[in-house]
């Protein structure tokens, strides 16, 4: 299960759960765009109006902070004793 970092508030999130694959698309506000956030920091609209399903936490996983984890070179955390990990994963720092 990826995992990454939100811009806004750092906790852990689902790459497949938050705003992470289509951070990038035009249909997101400028302020938003380019940004991973997760699903309670990600907009409940998009900027034409329409609803995105987000604007509250998912309920999934257990909300919990990134600090100490790890970060690759795509921005997917690691937890450091993780095993199994690629060998073609750099691992680029430490989340904060």
């Amino acid at each position: 299960m990826p995992l990454f970092r939100c811009d806004t508030c750092g906790c852990v999130e689902n790459t497949a759960m938050g705003l992470f694959h289509d951070r990038d698309a035009d249909y997101w506000p400028e302020n938003v765009r380019g940004r991973v956030l997760c699903s309670a920091c990600a907009p409940a609209t998009r900027a034409d109006g329409q609803a995105t399903g987000y604007g509250a936490w998912h309920g999934q996983l257990a909300r919990r902070a990134a600090a100490g984890m790890l970060v690759d070179q795509r921005g997917h955390l690691w937890h450091r004793d993780e095993t199994g990990r690629p060998a073609s994963v750099q691992i680029g720092g430490e989340a904060r």
